[in-house]
């Protein structure tokens, strides 16, 4: 077993909007201005577009963002890391795509 690195955060919060109906860009630049070190964009009834379009809106301005799932979102809205449910591809096979940097 592959030994973890530690998360360069101590908590995030997560974007849903089944919980929240709120748009995503809006609701997560409020966290965003409240100092919230790093959101995990979770949005998984969305589409491809309407993810891509929040991404787009989101000023991250020094906060960490993820991306649930999705490595290509991630690299090109130069995101930080995306967060890879158990039943997905290793993060050490993912960082072949995203870069050592980038966080799985």
């Amino acid at each position: 077993m592959m030994e973890e690195e530690p998360l360069p955060f101590r908590y995030l919060a997560i974007s849903d909007r089944k919980i929240c109906p709120e748009p995503v860009p809006d609701r997560c630049n409020r966290l965003v201005e409240l100092d919230v070190p790093a959101l995990q964009l979770r949005d998984k009834d969305a589409s491809d577009r309407e993810r891509w379009t929040g991404i787009e809106r989101l000023r991250p301005d020094g906060t960490t963002v993820l991306v649930n799932g999705r490595v290509d979102l991630a690299l090109l809205g130069n995101l930080d890391g995306v967060h890879v449910p158990s039943s997905g591809l290793p993060p050490n096979v993912l960082k072949r795509l995203g870069g050592k940097d980038m966080i799985f």
